[in-house]
């Protein structure tokens, strides 16, 4: 099953629930007047493409360690060399589909007998998959998708014999099983978010109160009282600062225009203990002085902040260095 392009789903909530219902193979137990209606069962791939990862639409850990997400251009370069070969690629595949498919399942009805082979190998590359993986990976994540990425895997070397295709055979996943493995390791795109987030803020210090010390008439710490153009984006303090605080209408505009659902990377933060909040189960925000005022702000920690950066260089001495 192929479903194209996530950003045409008006609610994320629907991307998610797809996720859940395909992943679990079966549907919804309905009764009826008589007695329990038969349920439904399933088994097939889902294909799905979009700019954010189809698995940033939901924090259900269950269904992110069932998605190999792939990022990247699939095609290599953007230019006119590769515009036209995709455009001579969808013409072919439109004009030849349907085929390949009812010749590997004949194939594979004719070798019937080499079936406990096949399965012999499946296993042994959901172990060789496993031993693999990052040494910092969750092997429960790991150990589900590497049951995937072997049946793609092993899928691809048959189609290969199957269909005498004339190309040399290479292991799809030589290249993208770490990669895949890394992007489960932060389905949601969290720790990219996060990160993405610190670097629009330091593009953006001095629309933040305590950073805001160019131009206007000054307050007695020698700040500006003069609004930035676009507005006040929050707090953050220029000295010993504790947290980023963030306005929520624009932290939530941020992280649209870069792609990210909020309500999603906000409950993963705050999850994660990413995030300074009151004692509140329900609010993402924490109330702080900003200004003449004490505005709710999503208030990342300086912690979060300094683990998302990674570990700070050695400084240059002047004399040794420069």
């Amino acid at each position: 099953m192929i479903l194209d392009e996530t950003k045409r789903v008006k609610d994320p909530r629907v991307v998610a629930s797809v996720l859940y219902e395909v992943a679990t193979g079966q549907g919804r137990g309905r009764g009826n007047v008589k007695s329990t209606a038969g349920i439904r069962t399933w088994r097939t791939v889902l294909l799905s493409t979009g700019e954010a990862p189809v698995v940033s639409y939901t924090q259900d850990g269950g269904t992110r360690a069932r998605c190999l997400e792939i990022r990247g251009a699939p095609f290599g370069k953007t230019n006119a060399d590769t515009a036209k070969m995709v455009q001579e690629l969808n013409l072919a595949i439109k004009a030849n589909y349907g085929h390949a498919g009812v010749e590997l399942v004949r194939w594979l009805t004719r070798h019937r007998s080499d079936w406990p082979r096949l399965e012999g190998e499946y296993q042994s590359l959901v172990r060789q998959y496993c031993q693999r993986a990052p040494a910092n990976s969750d092997p429960a994540v790991v150990s589900r998708l590497a049951q995937y990425a072997a049946a793609l895997g092993l899928a691809a070397v048959y189609a290969h014999v199957a269909l005498d295709l004339p190309w040399e055979f290479r292991d799809p996943m030589d290249e993208l099983w770490s990669d895949l493995i890394v992007e489960s390791s932060d389905a949601p795109g969290e720790e990219r978010a996060l990160r993405d987030v610190i670097s629009w803020a330091y593009a953006h210090a001095q629309t933040f109160d305590g950073r805001h010390f160019k131009g206007g008439e000054t307050n007695g710490e020698g700040q500006s009282l003069r609004m930035p153009p676009g507005g006040w984006s929050g707090r953050w303090d220029s000295e010993d600062w504790k947290y980023i605080g963030f306005l929520p209408p624009v932290l939530n505009k941020v992280l649209v225009d870069l792609g990210y659902t909020p309500d999603a990377i906000l409950a993963g933060w705050k999850e994660r203990g990413w995030l300074l909040v009151d004692n509140d189960r329900i609010r993402n925000t924490t109330r702080q002085r900003m200004l003449d005022d004490r505005p709710h702000l999503v208030a990342i920690k300086r912690e979060a902040v300094q683990a998302a950066e990674g570990p700070e260089e050695e400084e240059f001495e002047a004399e040794d260095k420069w």
